[in-house]
């Protein structure tokens, strides 16, 4: 919610069906996007481990596009 809607989420299971530590998130827009890699990227978690957000290249450059339009 602090960060905008999310259009899609998928949750990654192995072979036995069990989850795995990662998945996918798709939100509704750049605004909200920037915002969830600005709040969530290396947010502590339960046992000492951090979030790790990541955004493939092409995701990258559209968001380096974004946040230099609004300068």
């Amino acid at each position: 919610a602090s960060c905008g809607p999310v259009t899609k989420w998928k949750r990654v299971f192995d072979a036995a069906n069990m989850p795995k530590s990662f998945g996918f998130c798709e939100f509704g827009s750049a605004d909200a996007m920037n915002r969830a890699l600005n709040i969530l990227n290396d947010l502590p978690l339960i046992g000492g481990k951090r979030l790790l957000v990541k955004i493939d290249d092409s995701t990258k450059s559209y968001l380096a596009r974004y946040v230099a339009a609004l300068d």
